[in-house]
């Protein structure tokens, strides 16, 4: 236990460390915004802003939008005033509009949504999240611990490449992304239009589409609870429709994407085959070679 300890210990010194030597040698630090969407969720409003209040990295801001709630959020809220850079307290048209006003009011170079209820899995998160990435970098993403409904525990392994072929299918998890702010300025807010799979939509337009600088961090980020709107199996359906929208706008670049995916594979598989071929050839030479050495031995 003192070894692992002192390994932590080391490892926390040295992301710190790190993080001062890009202070002293004028290399900004990047600075995060954190945002976190509330309704009526005061208990697990606390868990998250706990695991935000307790993050060694310290140049973050942090902003809270709740959506008028009244089972004590907003006194939650208040008490923790002095440690947020906004805070707001209204009724809104949904979780959207609530994401854009907290993007609205963020000053950070990355944005991350950790929604009520979800938390930062260990207190060097954000530290490790930023560490050694490229300043040309636009999205960096890790993995999640899910907690289902039913409160069952499963992970979501990010893939290390972010391919059209994933991104048809699959999206990335808010609370473990960080989403460079100039994302949103140059392709616009969460489309409130769409009711369920904005977030979706603006990875999609943004990786696939726009072609925006993807980093994979392999780390469990934070622990996510799958009982939002998403994850009921009567907006199924929805899903589906508005996935099919946004794919339709996007088709011309699906279809380039997808034909330059396939070639790719193509050209890696035709790639794989001349090495067989070049492998085999230079094995049956071998063996040819030592058949006649063989047979010139056994003839003296």
């Amino acid at each position: 236990m003192d070894v692992m300890h002192g390994k932590s210990t080391n490892l926390l010194f040295g992301i710190n460390l790190y993080l001062a030597c890009r202070i002293l040698i004028s290399e900004p630090v990047p600075k995060l915004s954190i945002i976190t969407i509330n309704y009526n969720n005061a208990t697990g409003l606390q868990r998250t802003m706990q695991s935000v209040f307790e993050q060694q990295f310290t140049h973050y801001e942090y902003i809270v939008i709740d959506g008028g709630s009244t089972d004590g959020s907003r006194e939650c809220i208040v008490r923790n005033a002095g440690k947020l850079a906004y805070w707001v307290s209204e009724k809104d048209k949904g979780i959207y509009p609530a994401m854009n006003k907290g993007i609205t009011a963020s000053k950070g170079d990355y944005l991350l949504f950790l929604n009520s209820g979800d938390y930062f899995a260990g207190p060097n998160v954000c530290s490790q999240l930023l560490e050694n990435i490229s300043t040309k970098t636009d999205i960096v993403y890790g993995n999640v611990d899910v907690v289902l409904p039913d409160l069952s525990k499963t992970q979501f392994i990010a893939p290390q490449n972010l391919t059209i072929d994933y991104m048809l299918a699959g999206t990335l998890f808010h609370p473990a992304t960080l989403i460079r702010k100039r994302l949103f300025d140059e392709y616009g807010l969460y489309d409130e239009r769409l009711k369920i799979v904005s977030d979706w939509a603006f990875f999609f337009k943004v990786i696939v589409s726009g072609n925006a600088a993807c980093e994979y961090k392999n780390m469990i980020v934070s622990v996510y609870h799958k009982d939002g709107i998403s994850s009921k199996l009567e907006n199924q359906r929805v899903i589906k429709e508005e996935r099919e929208k946004v794919i339709q706008a996007n088709l011309p670049t699906v279809v380039s994407k997808l034909l330059a995916e396939r070639d790719e594979l193509q050209k890696q598989a035709a790639l794989k085959d001349l090495e067989l071929r070049s492998r085999k050839l230079l094995f049956t030479r071998l063996l040819k070679r030592l058949y006649e050495d063989a047979t010139r031995l056994y003839k003296k």
